[in-house]
């Protein structure tokens, strides 16, 4: 068992890690039946599903977890994108073609007879395109496709990006239409292109369907392409979402499906948990990743799950930078612990220049008995986001002041 507070406490699930998404999902049961019942693999939407709800309330580990459990139920290939880590539409789309690319070679050594041709086809123009995407060069060179394209059968009948050559050339005449083409650095769009014809392709020869899921889609636009790139994101996963065999899924915060639900599906609402559910979160990591030996004591427990509205991330989050700020004591920590620890953060953010007038905003605001608060320039790097307040709405600078802090500033100023 690990005592690792960044895997314990972790409030960003490994979308890779079956095993830790698994092993700590519990409740959402509604929503659960609810994707069970609007997701059919033999007749998928040509729209981009949307799991969407407020920031940190567990979209994403929701997502993954349904991700995997709907590709091993009906046999389909998943792949996973996040956003909120690239820099641009094109970054997002090139994490999707690098694990569809992965896909098909290791395709191409298990196949045989017609398939095997086919692959060897796809394969030989990825070998060629791929240096497009790996390499900081402008242009490269495409050959040998010709004489591949020489054994794929006529029902082979698929655009193929970037190139102009015959598909289901009659191998009788005996030549080698090799050739030579000079390429640009494709853009998203043509990107975008190359991933329709490797997943149509690979639909093709191996009769399998598609889940992609992008995480975070609307993050995209705290790159430096700003709204625009995430804008363009979207068109270019629409695009995907209306091919037959592919599946799109989203997570985004609530306040960007609402401002484009027309153009999606409302697949699954994430909403806030309570503080019981908070708790069983809770148990379920430490009896997976601890012994089942609780860290804090059952007052400490319940503090902290009544602190942060429902919010999963938030509540995880705190958790980790508690036991963080006493790493080395002895559990389980109690309530002199909690209050050593909160009164420390409280002077932290009065005595930080950067947040020190805000939060005295914050302060006069509870000691008036107030639940809300209006401030402007509220940064992220500030460390008061999710953890003393959380927005009201999207846009605005009104906040709610979460009850964790909002207690420890009360009782300070008595």
């Amino acid at each position: 068992m690990t005592q690792r507070l960044d895997i314990l406490f972790s409030d960003t699930p490994p979308a890779k890690n079956a095993e830790f998404i698994q092993r700590t999902f519990i409740n959402r049961e509604l929503e659960l039946r609810r994707a069970y019942a609007l997701f059919h693999p033999e007749d998928l939407k040509d729209q981009i599903y949307a799991v969407h709800g407020f920031s940190r309330v567990g979209k994403s580990h929701l997502a993954i977890k349904l991700a995997q459990d709907f590709s091993n139920e009906f046999q389909l290939l998943y792949f996973y994108a996040n956003a909120n880590m690239r820099g641009t539409a094109r970054d997002v789309l090139r994490t999707i073609f690098v694990q569809l690319r992965d896909f098909i070679f290791e395709q191409v050594s298990e196949s045989e007879g017609e398939a095997a041709d086919h692959l060897r086809f796809v394969k030989a123009y990825l070998d060629q395109i791929n240096q497009l995407f790996l390499m900081p060069v402008a242009r490269v060179a495409i050959t040998r496709l010709q004489k591949e394209a020489t054994k794929i059968k006529p029902s082979f009948r698929l655009k193929v990006p970037l190139i102009n050559i015959g598909i289901g050339v009659d191998q009788s005449k005996g030549e080698d239409h090799s050739e030579t083409i000079e390429l640009n650095k494709p853009d998203a769009e043509g990107v975008v292109d190359i991933i329709q014809f490797l997943l149509e392709s690979t639909a093709f020869i191996t009769g399998r369907k598609f889940l992609l899921l992008v995480d975070d889609l609307d993050l995209l636009e705290e790159s430096n392409g700003g709204l625009e790139e995430r804008d363009r994101l979207i068109n270019h996963l629409k695009q995907l979402a209306a091919l037959p065999m592919v599946a799109v899924w989203v997570t985004s915060r609530q306040n960007y499906f609402i401002e484009r639900q027309k153009e999606m599906f409302n697949f699954v609402n994430v909403p806030f948990l309570t503080s019981t559910e908070l708790t069983d979160i809770y148990k379920a990591r430490i009896n997976n990743f601890h012994d089942g030996t609780s860290m804090f004591t059952a007052e400490v427990l319940k503090e902290l799950a009544e602190g942060f509205q429902g919010i999963i991330g938030a509540f995880l989050y705190e958790c980790f930078l508690f036991m963080g700020h006493h790493l080395g004591k002895d559990y389980p920590l109690n309530n002199s612990h909690l209050s050593e620890y909160l009164l420390a953060e409280v002077d932290k953010f009065h005595n930080n220049p950067e947040t020190r007038s805000i939060f005295e905003n914050i302060t006069e605001a509870v000691r008036s008995g107030e639940r809300e608060v209006e401030i402007k320039d509220v940064k992220r790097g500030h460390g008061l986001i999710y953890r003393v307040l959380i927005p009201k709405a999207y846009g605005q600078d009104v906040y709610e002041i979460l009850p964790l802090f909002s207690k420890v500033i009360r009782n300070k100023a008595v």
